[in-house]
This record gives C-alpha cells, sequence and structure tokens, in this order.
C-alpha cells in the first residue's frame, strides 16, 4: 500500500500540432480519458501528453525528467505491461510499445505527435516540436527503441494524428480505509509576507493522506478574509497528498488561504475531508499597494532555429511574456522593433487568456538578421500603472536569419518551392541546400542504342534548346534511362547506396518528385513526370526507360535501351505508382 506507479497510453482521437501552447495537449488527453468508457474513473487522475513545445520537454511536461529522481514504474492500460522501470529507463528506450488506446483496446499508429528527440527534449534541428510551422516530429506506437517510439518520421502541423497520454503518479490503495483526511499544513513561497498586489503566491497544502486530484479544484479554495483574491490553478506534485495552489491577491488588505465550507474533496477511496466548516490554514499575508514595474520573462519564436525566406507567408510568431498581467490597451504595434537588420512589420500584438502573454506576428520584408525587441521608450504598464524599464531595447535572445532565396539556374524560388519547404529537411529552404530537377523530354528518339552517352546527349540537348527555360543549358543532365551496362540510378547519381540524395523537382521549380534517392526509388513518385523542357505539359503518354522500378536496367519480359527486343516504358501522364518507369513496353 502507497506503492505508486503511472499508466501510459495512445489516444484513439487525434489533434493537429499547430499550437505551441502544452496546456492545450494537456486538455486534450485529460479529455480523452475522462471519455474513457472502459475504465469511467480514468479522468479523475491527472494526464499530461508526452510530448514537446518549444518552451516544455516531454519529460518535463511529464514529471520523468531522470535529473528529478528515480520516478515510478510506468504501465500499459492492461496494468500489467510494465514499458519502463522508472524515469532513465523510459528515456533509454521503453521495454514494450505503447499499442493500447485509453479503453485499452489494441491501437497502432506510425505517426504520433511528439516534437521530441528520443531522450524526451524538445527537437531542436531538422524536424520541429509541436508548434512548428513546417515539420513536426512524430514517433510510432509500434517501436520502442528511443528513435522509435519519439523520433521516426515528421509530418506537417495541420494532420491530424494520435499522441501519448501519461498520468501523473498514482497510488496502490487500501480499499477498506473509512478514515477521512484531515488538512496538516499550509506553507506559502513568499515566507509569510508581506506582497503586493497582484503578486501571485503559491501555496502548499499537505493532507494527512493521498488526495483524489480531479477532486481538487480552484473552486475549493477562498481567502479567509474578505480581501479579493484570484484562485489560479491547483497542480497535483509527486506526492498525492501535497498540492500546489497559486492565488494572485487582487486588492489590499490580507491572505489567508481557506479551504471552502462544503467543498467535497476526497481521498484516494472515497473518504472526504470534514468541510462543514471552512478549512484555513497557514500564515496571514499582508497585501500591499503595488509598486514594482513589469519585467519581460521571455521573448520566444515560433521557428525552433529555422530561418524564413522575405515576403513569404512563414511569419515568424513570437510569445512575450512579462512577469505579471500588464494593461492590454498599454501594448500595441508600436511598441516592438527589429533589434537587427531585415526589414520587418509588426502586423498584430494579440492578448492570450493570460494577461501576462501577448502574441506578436512580424512580417518579413528584407534579408538580414531579426531579433525581436521590445522599443526602448515604449511604455507598457501593469494593471496598477507601474510602467516596464524600457531605456534600452529588451530583446529576444534568438536571432533568426531571414533569406531571399533562389535556386540556381533560376527556376526554383524557395518562396514557392514545395511550399517554402525543403522536403528533404523539413525546414525553410536555406542558402546552401541542394535539389534536381526532372523533365519529359519533347524530343522523340528510337531506344536502339545501347550506348548509354547517346540518350544523355539527347537530354542534354533538349535542355539546351529550351526556349522557355534557357538556364537549363547551364547544367549537367542525364538520362533517366539503363542500358544492359549502366543502371538509371547509376547513371542519374540518385543510387540510394551513395547516400541520402536531394530533393527532386519539376522544372516549375515547385512540384516535388522525390524527397531524395530512397525515394525516388521506392516504387513510387510523390508527382508524375509530366512537363517537358520547356515546363509545358508533356504531349507524350509513354517514355522509354529500360528500367525497372528500384532504377535497375529491366532484365525480364521487356529490356533495357538498346535491346534487340521489347524495351520497357514508363509513363509521363499521370503515374506515380511504378508504372511511371515500368511496367510498358514497345519495340
Amino acid at each position: 500500500m502507497g506503492d505508486q506507479y503511472r499508466l501510459v497510453f495512445l489516444t484513439s482521437q487525434t489533434t493537429d500540432a499547430t499550437s505551441s501552447d502544452i496546456a492545450t495537449y494537456n486538455t486534450f488527453v485529460q479529455g480523452v480519458a475522462g471519455s474513457s468508457v472502459t475504465f469511467p474513473n480514468l479522468g479523475l487522475g491527472t494526464w499530461n501528453i508526452v510530448a514537446s513545445t518549444a518552451t516544455v520537454d516531454a519529460r518535463d511536461n511529464t514529471g520523468t525528467n531522470p535529473s528529478g529522481g528515480d520516478g515510478v514504474p510506468i504501465f500499459l492500460m492492461d496494468g500489467s505491461t510494465m514499458i519502463a522501470t522508472g524515469n532513465s529507463d523510459l528515456w533509454n528506450g521503453i521495454n514494450s510499445p505503447i499499442t493500447l488506446d485509453e479503453n485499452g483496446n489494441v491501437f497502432t499508429e506510425d505517426r504520433v505527435f511528439t516534437g521530441s528527440n528520443g531522450n524526451g527534449t524538445k527537437v531542436t534541428a531538422g524536424d520541429q516540436p509541436l508548434g512548428g510551422l513546417t515539420q513536426i516530429r512524430t514517433g510510432s506506437s509500434t517501436a520502442a527503441t528511443p528513435v522509435g517510439w519519439m523520433a521516426n518520421f515528421n509530418v506537417p502541423p495541420s494532420t491530424q494524428n494520435s499522441v501519448f497520454a501519461m498520468s501523473a503518479p498514482l497510488v496502490v490503495v487500501d480499499n477498506t480505509d473509512t478514515v477521512p483526511p484531515t488538512l496538516l499544513s499550509v506553507g506559502d513561497d513568499k515566507s509569510g509576507g508581506p506582497v503586493e498586489v497582484p503578486e501571485t503566491v503559491v501555496f502548499t497544502v499537505t493532507f494527512s493522506e493521498g488526495m483524489i486530484a480531479s477532486s481538487i479544484d480552484v473552486d475549493d479554495f477562498e481567502n479567509a478574509s474578505a480581501s479579493s483574491v484570484s484562485i489560479d490553478s491547483v497542480v497535483a506534485t509527486s506526492d498525492p497528498a501535497v498540492y500546489e495552489i497559486a492565488v494572485t491577491p487582487l486588492a489590499v488588505g490580507t491572505l489567508q488561504l481557506q479551504i471552502k465550507a462544503s467543498a467535497e474533496l476526497l481521498d484516494l477511496t472515497g473518504n472526504a475531508l470534514d468541510t462543514n466548516a471552512a478549512v484555513a490554514g497557514g500564515s496571514v499575508l499582508t497585501v500591499n499597494a503595488d509598486m514594482t514595474g513589469p519585467t519581460v520573462v521571455s521573448i520566444v519564436d515560433n521557428l525552433g532555429g529555422s530561418s524564413v525566406v522575405a515576403t513569404t507567408s512563414m511569419l515568424p510568431t513570437y510569445t512575450v511574456t512579462f512577469s505579471e498581467a500588464v494593461d492590454a490597451s498599454s501594448v500595441g504595434i508600436d511598441d516592438f522593433d527589429n533589434a537587427s537588420t531585415a526589414g520587418i512589420v509588426i502586423d498584430s500584438v494579440t492578448a492570450t487568456s493570460d494577461p501576462a502573454v501577448y502574441v506578436v506576428v512580424v512580417s518579413t520584408t528584407t534579408a538580414g538578421e531579426l531579433s525581436l525587441q521590445v522599443k526602448p521608450g515604449a511604455v507598457i504598464s501593469d494593471i496598477s500603472g507601474n510602467v516596464l524599464d524600457t531605456s534600452s531595447g529588451i530583446l529576444d535572445d534568438t536571432v533568426v536569419q531571414v533569406t531571399n532565396l533562389q535556386g540556381q539556374l533560376g527556376v526554383i524560388d524557395a518562396v514557392v518551392a514545395n511550399g517554402g519547404v525543403n522536403p528533404a529537411t523539413g525546414l525553410a529552404w536555406a542558402a546552401g541546400d541542394q535539389y534536381r530537377l526532372a523533365f519529359v523530354s519533347s524530343v522523340f528518339e528510337s531506344a536502339t542504342s545501347g550506348d548509354i552517352e547517346f540518350y544523355n546527349t539527347l537530354v542534354q540537348n533538349a535542355a539546351a534548346a529550351s526556349v522557355e527555360l534557357p538556364t537549363l543549358a547551364n547544367s549537367t543532365w542525364k538520362v533517366i534511362g539503363s542500358t544492359s551496362s549502366v543502371d538509371a540510378r547509376d547513371n542519374t547519381g540518385t543510387n540510394p547506396s551513395s547516400g541520402a540524395g536531394v530533393p527532386i523537382l519539376l522544372v516549375d521549380g515547385v512540384t516535388v518528385i522525390a524527397s531524395g534517392n530512397v525515394d525516388l526509388w521506392d516504387g513510387s513518385i510523390l508527382n508524375a513526370i509530366n512537363l517537358n523542357e520547356n515546363g509545358n505539359q508533356s504531349l507524350s503518354a509513354t517514355v522509354y526507360t529500360g528500367t525497372q522500378a528500384d532504377g535497375t536496367a529491366s532484365v525480364t519480359g521487356a529490356g533495357p535501351l538498346g535491346s534487340a527486343g521489347l524495351v520497357a516504358l514508363g509513363a509521363s501522364n499521370s503515374s506515380v505508382g511504378s508504372a511511371w518507369i515500368t511496367g510498358g513496353s514497345e519495340n
């Protein structure tokens, strides 16, 4: 009795990953837990998402950071399958995949939003944490390794996917317990005061035994004196008998926390605290008038270290957090600017549900560096009229690179190519990124030659003859075709054995064919190769390839280029399956 453990499940419901607020996702998984039919009391526990945003790591959100201690065992919803013995074990690779949902039913997903590295920290390179702009890191419910269950792929933030949910520590209880709990102590983080309006006080409330977290909320507490306060939050700690209650005084007077009369707070076996009368505890704090100005706690962007391309729809969005509630009427677009060199426009400044937090959206107009700041001389005040010190600018500590990018040959514009995102990295196109272009030649030729250079010369000449895209002549072009001695994937330098390769696009500079070498030769492409060297729709339905789906020379049925009999054909019209490179034949 008293031993602790956690539960974990894969949500059968889905969510997008557009929000950068971890509370949004915690609320989502709490709701999923509450919807369980098999376990109707599941929602009585506290549930958090096993995922990271730009500001919160998964291992901190779930209270499983190994630096915080050994932790407790973690089980699936069958109550018997242990995925980890504790915190360190969880982030070294789980012992069993998370394949059960909130009802204990078998449920699997290969794309589970995590935004995290295998060790439970937020991803900061390549993919992005929840709330990122382009490609969100995902894990898989069928994997158990650190790389697999937390970090195996990426998807756009607008897609709908399941997430992992983990409970706060739960307690093995004695169901024969009939003794009601009592209030043992109430401490505060201000050493008994005094405090100023509206300085938040966190009270630590300790009961005689573990309590059901869902039976304790902000409506159960009040100020024992007549002075107005806001009961802001009730947070369960790792000890089920201890809770932290945040209270903000709103007027001068005194503050003493008390549990309301008739409030129903239950221990782990359902026995109620005696609240026939209000239960007060702890020191009586003197509350004085606010004489302290606000400060800026943080300025955090949503880019996760990524660069942006000037004038695009990829808008840097900043979350500005003050030390206390500020007067919304004192905060506007004129209070912010760029402390560095890129040209920007402050599009909007929006108050959030937290009066200390504002969202600033920025458009970029020219290349350079972007470091958002509260302007020197800006007049921002708290609700008591105390002014933020802006004798100098208050800067974001992250510098965002703003670029003006265009691809070599002038075909790709990084503003529009694949929506401004490099499909190989999942991030905005950056200077130095590489790519390939592909077209179907408008020149018709027989496939009688067995010399690969014959066909390479053919496509090189087609590129050089382009009227609409004359710069194509300034690059080297190879036929996507095989002879008996040279495979297409070797002729084009796209053999997966040689490396990941680079993205391949049509000559419209927008449409992606494949994200790299493996994607090109995995049996399908993302979009048909249906544009010729002028960027016009191809008139040819079939093309000579002499090649199999994996990029090697065709050896069964139809043969490679130069064969005496049938030669393998692909299709340029609308084919994205293996028929793009093989499937047809012609003499």
